[in-house]
């Protein structure tokens, strides 16, 4: 009986050991899962840490690209009034070049006015070549050397009112650039107001001298001037701006200043008061291209006597 009990109890304290290292390992691995799960937890909370930044970025890439978009609409808006607006003051612009016109002819031919025995334009013989620099012409002729101070000659820059050109609107810048982007009020044609000029015009491929006239600034006729009309060059009235050469960047400058990006003009009124006959009759007798005209006519002549004989012979 006592064998049993010992076997008994003995079996009891085996199994209590055996439960109890389960137990310890039961308690170490509950330790391990706390532990992962809280591995875990501290993974899940900088993932959603994580997210969360990724979610603010998304929501500030997506109020960027807005105002980006939104930027480009209201740049697209502006450019576009822009547009307009340039095409509306450039329609202003035109029909003040028709009155201002207008304006300079009803004063120019309100002028007192004489007599003046000059041959037809129409029957004026050329006196110099256009392709080459007439002052520079002028300047090697014997007699004419003394008389470039009171010559004017303004290709592109002259309209004539009549067909006898006998009034003649020519035209200057309304300003002037100085130094360092400084413009200062005033014509280059300004300086002749009230004075008397020989005049020079082009006329297809030849210069011709059209007479003696008189200068009468219009400024104050058309305060303001206009842009230039179709007939007078924007690039004559910057050379007569800027000067020759002109400065690099000039047309970003005159963009800075003017806001249709072209310079305004003012005009000056030129009538005939008279005409140098003996200037006239020097210069067309010297003109390079009746000269030349002449030599082929007279070589031309030669050439045709020759063959005549050649053929008698």
């Amino acid at each position: 009986m006592m064998r049993e009990l010992s076997d008994a109890v003995e079996k009891l304290q085996k199994e209590a050991e055996v439960m109890g290292t389960e137990r310890d390992e039961l308690k170490e691995r509950c330790d391990e899962l706390v532990g992962e799960v809280g591995d875990l937890r501290a993974d899940l909370q900088a993932s959603r840490t994580k997210y969360e930044k990724k979610k603010q970025k998304i929501a500030e890439l997506k109020a960027r690209i807005e105002e980006l978009e939104k930027g480009e609409s209201e740049e697209e808006g502006e450019s576009e009034e822009e547009a307009v607006g340039q095409e509306d003051l450039m329609a202003v612009e035109k029909q003040k070049i028709a009155k201002a016109k207008e304006a300079y002819r009803e004063y120019i031919f309100s002028l007192p006015s004489g007599t003046v025995h000059r041959p037809n334009f129409a029957q004026l013989k050329p006196v110099a070549s256009k392709s080459e620099n007439l002052y520079a012409y002028l300047a090697k002729i014997p007699g004419v050397k003394t008389s470039l101070n009171h010559t004017l000659y303004l290709p592109g820059r002259t309209i004539p009112l009549n067909k006898s050109r006998s009034h003649i609107l020519a035209f200057g810048p309304t300003h002037r650039y100085v130094t360092s982007e400084k413009w200062v009020e005033g014509s280059d044609l300004s300086a002749f107001d009230g004075s008397t000029r020989e005049l020079f015009l082009d006329y297809n491929d030849v210069v011709i001298y059209v007479g003696t006239f008189e200068c009468h600034r219009l400024n104050h006729v058309f305060p303001g001037g206009t842009i230039p009309a179709a007939e007078i060059s924007p690039i004559e009235v910057a050379d007569a701006a800027f000067g020759i050469p002109r400065p690099t960047g000039w047309a970003d400058i005159v963009r800075k200043r003017f806001p249709l990006g072209i310079i305004p003009v003012e005009a000056t009124a030129l009538k005939l008061v008279g005409f140098n006959s003996r200037l006239y009759e020097t210069l067309h007798a010297l003109c390079p291209q009746l000269k030349k005209r002449k030599a082929e006519e007279d070589g031309g002549g030669r050439d045709a006597a020759s063959a005549k004989s050649r053929k008698l012979n």
